[in-house]
């Protein structure tokens, strides 16, 4: 009989490939989409951005273009939310819940417009 040997470090392994991702990000390595809104370019990678959102998911798999301009978002907020895809960390607050919650919408993020939905009622 053999026996068998799992190892199972989901949580930190994927903490450390997420963390990899978002480091290659920001300095444009093995970037395959760059995400145009007004004057502000945010790269980042298909899988990982399709994977959290439906909008970006339907996109990827219908266009193979790798420049992709966004309207009616603001830029901060979708660079926030880009970040908060590879981080699981987003900051809401009174200056930015607005623009945050428009975004969500717009990229089927539901635990954001849900959050922001939550922080809009407790203010």
């Amino acid at each position: 009989m053999h026996q068998q040997f799992i190892l199972s470090r989901s949580c930190e392994l994927t903490q450390a490939s997420f963390d990899a991702l978002n480091e290659m990000r920001k300095q444009n390595v093995l970037c395959d989409v760059t995400l145009l809104v007004n004057n502000m370019e945010i790269p980042g990678h298909k899988a990982v951005l399709a994977s959290y959102s439906p909008y970006f998911c339907a996109m990827f798999t219908e266009s193979q273009q790798d420049r992709i301009i966004l309207q009616g978002v603001d830029p901060h907020a979708l660079k926030l939310l880009i970040e908060y895809l590879y981080t699981s960390t987003l900051e809401i607050n009174k200056e930015n819940v607005v623009d945050l919650l428009t975004a969500a919408n717009l990229l089927q993020l539901t635990d954001v417009r849900d959050a922001c939905c939550d922080y809009l009622r407790t203010q």
